[in-house]
């Protein structure tokens, strides 16, 4: 048995241009209405994470310990999912084939990709 791992560079290219494209379609047709952090009743989740950031900060200057520094990149990874979850998306008016082409470019460059990496094997 002979597998045969060939990568195909050009390949790649062209399905990450069609991947690329079809995400900068989406996006086009996506209205950003409300930008702003997160909130639980009437409180924002701002200003807790952000006192949690200054003081897990000061901790990791002063104790010179990774455990507050681990606990700070997820800190910052809660600021950004709370922005995340506080901006309200609305898709664009479109038709059903332009989310259907989207969809298949979006598709068929992910399989390039995968395919230019050497995806398939041939045994002999």
């Amino acid at each position: 048995m002979n597998k045969k791992n060939t990568e195909n560079p050009l390949q790649q290219l062209f399905g990450l241009a069609m991947a690329f494209v079809a995400v900068v379609i989406l996006l086009l047709n996506i209205d950003v209405t409300n930008f702003g952090f997160y909130r639980i009743g009437q409180i924002s989740t701002a200003p807790v994470l952000i006192v949690v950031m200054v003081m897990l900060v000061i901790w990791g200057v002063a104790s010179a310990k990774k455990l507050p520094w681990i606990l700070a990149a997820g800190d910052v990874l809660l600021i950004v999912l709370s922005v995340l979850m506080g901006t309200r998306f609305y898709f664009k008016r479109m038709s059903a084939l332009t989310l259907i082409v989207i969809a298949l470019m979006f598709a068929i460059g992910v399989g390039l990709i995968i395919a230019g990496r050497g995806g398939k094997n041939d045994d002999k």
